[in-house]
C-alpha cells in the first residue's frame, strides 16, 4: 500500500452525498495521515458515528490536524461534549464545531465545558 506524504488540506464542504458512511472512510484517511493538516467537513451531513472516529483523530498524539472544520452538520450535543473533552487534550489549533444540532437548553447546560474550551489563548474552538 501505497501512502502519499503531500496532501496537505482536504476541502469537502457543501457535500451532502457525504454522510456517515464516507465521513468514517475519511476520519479513518485522517487518523493514518502523516501529512494532513486542514480538514474542511463542513455541511456535509455528519453525525455521531463520525464524530466520534474524529474523536480519535484528535486525540492522537504527534497528529499534524491542526485545523478541523465540521460545523453545519448532524452532530448533537452529546457528541459536541466529546468533540470538546478531545480538543482539550490535544495539540489542535482550530475546531469548528457552530450549526450543529443543538439547543439553547443544551448550551447552558454544557457552558461548564464550553466556554473554558471557547476562550484558550491561541487556539480557537467556534460553537
Amino acid at each position: 500500500m501505497s501512502v502519499s506524504r503531500s496532501i496537505r488540506e482536504i476541502r469537502l464542504n457543501d457535500n451532502t452525498q457525504i454522510g456517515d458512511d464516507a465521513g468514517l472512510a475519511i476520519a479513518q484517511g485522517l487518523y493514518n495521515s502523516r501529512s494532513i493538516r486542514v480538514c474542511h467537513l463542513s455541511d456535509t451531513k455528519l453525525s455521531g458515528q463520525s464524530a466520534t472516529k474524529l474523536c480519535e483523530v484528535i486525540r492522537k498524539k504527534n497528529h499534524p490536524l491542526k485545523d478541523l472544520d465540521i460545523s453545519s452538520n448532524l452532530i448533537i450535543m452529546d457528541d459536541i461534549e466529546k468533540l470538546a473533552n478531545a480538543f482539550k487534550e490535544s495539540s489542535i489549533e482550530c475546531l469548528n464545531i457552530r450549526n450543529n444540532i443543538v439547543s439553547a437548553e443544551e448550551i447552558v447546560a454544557f457552558e461548564h465545558l464550553l466556554v473554558p474550551v471557547s476562550t484558550m489563548t491561541k487556539r480557537k474552538f467556534i460553537f
